[in-house]
């Protein structure tokens, strides 16, 4: 059986929480929750190293609440203490046709490597003469380098 359910992010801890409401009064033996890995994940190991734990709560058609929790341990790739972390993230922008007066698509890149501290934001504005084409910008992904073809040089 698969039921659909409900993720929400914390964005100050990074904590993840998923919800199952109204799930069938079927009894089972076995939860397994998956989620796709790779450069899109939405998951990622802590950057730091140590134990690091997983909470679980389960509530029955009852009432009847149920806590557990499971430890796990990351030693490589990782930075002790997480004040230690590097931050390198790079930046290539510009247009693919420098002509004046020509349309040439604006390409932004951003990079973060893999254990460095998380980007918080990014503020980019664009150089006079340059207009914006929001209908061609790519939507940004977790921890892909986001492309825009979004101006117009003038």
């Amino acid at each position: 059986m698969k039921l659909a359910g409900e993720v929400t992010l914390d964005p100050n801890t990074g904590q993840i929480s998923t919800t199952f409401k109204n799930t069938p009064q079927t009894p089972f033996e076995d939860f397994t929750l998956e989620f796709f890995g790779g450069s899109t994940a939405s998951l990622t190991t802590p950057p730091y190293c140590g134990t690091h734990t997983a909470t679980a709560s389960f509530v029955s058609w009852s009432g009847e609440t149920v806590n557990t929790e499971a430890s796990f341990q990351t030693t490589s790739n990782c930075t002790n203490p997480p004040s230690a972390q590097p931050f390198s993230p790079s930046l290539t922008a510009g247009p693919t046709n420098p002509q004046a007066g020509a349309y040439s698509p604006f390409t932004l890149t951003l990079g973060n490597p893999d254990g460095d501290q998380a980007l918080k934001g990014l503020t980019m504005h664009l150089a006079p003469g340059m207009a914006a084409m929001l209908s061609s910008v790519t939507p940004a992904r977790n921890r892909r380098p986001a492309k825009t073809n979004a101006a117009k040089t003038a």
